[in-house]
């Protein structure tokens, strides 16, 4: 079948999934293809090899991905350091759902 126009955009519109964590339920988002781009290519979440570094690069995705109900981000880019920091078993639910909606998941590096 082939899609018209408007067909194709509703395909194409961000996927979100719902997290629950510790008590409570945050939405995490696909983000769009330029986002995408330009946060894989951000510098500073990039080793002297061009690897991801992960501690920096999942923080980084996270704060793009976690939207509220009207797919607004709640996070901040000034919310990365903290993010850096949050509690693993809570954090990892939520980017592991950011990786995989974003076509990530599996693509961990050596850091």
């Amino acid at each position: 079948m082939i899609l018209n126009k408007e067909e194709l955009f509703s395909k194409l519109a961000p996927k979100k999934e719902t997290v629950e964590i510790d008590g409570g339920e945050v939405i995490v988002s696909e983000i769009g293809a330029t986002a995408l781009i330009e946060l894989c290519t951000r510098k500073e979440l990039q080793d002297s090899e061009g690897n991801w570094i992960m501690s920096k690069f999942t923080p980084a995705l996270v704060t793009l991905c976690v939207v509220d109900d009207a797919g607004n981000r709640i996070f901040a880019d000034e919310d990365i350091p903290t993010l850096e920091k949050a509690a693993a078993s809570q954090f990892s639910k939520i980017a592991q759902v950011a990786r995989r909606l974003n076509g990530l998941a599996g693509d961990e590096t050596k850091n």
